[in-house]
């Protein structure tokens, strides 16, 4: 299976947001873990994440032209972004137990 052209961009600006997330988050996240309940600043730290991912995906399909259903993928996306929130928080706090 060829790459197209579109994929080898993603694939990049992909990569590029991943290493600038992990330098930056590392950076903030010393201080989070310090200052907030551990279980919360995990949580943040994935929500934070997510979000971010969630930009970059809108900003992808809208440059594609595929924005005829908008409303449904920000729904989808609001339901993920609660899961990943609670979930991470609920597996951290087991962890730490």
């Amino acid at each position: 299976m060829k790459l197209q052209k579109k994929s080898i961009i993603a694939i990049i600006i992909f990569g590029v947001f991943g290493a600038l997330y992990g330098i930056l988050t590392n950076i903030i996240f010393e201080k989070m873990v310090s200052t907030l309940w551990t279980p919360l600043a995990i949580a943040l730290y994935f929500f934070v994440f997510a979000v971010l991912l969630c930009l970059l995906i809108v900003f992808i399909v809208k440059k594609l032209g595929r924005d005829n259903k908008r409303k449904i993928m920000i729904r989808d996306m609001a339901i993920v972004l609660l899961v990943v929130f609670l979930s991470s928080m609920l597996f951290e706090f087991l962890y730490e137990i």
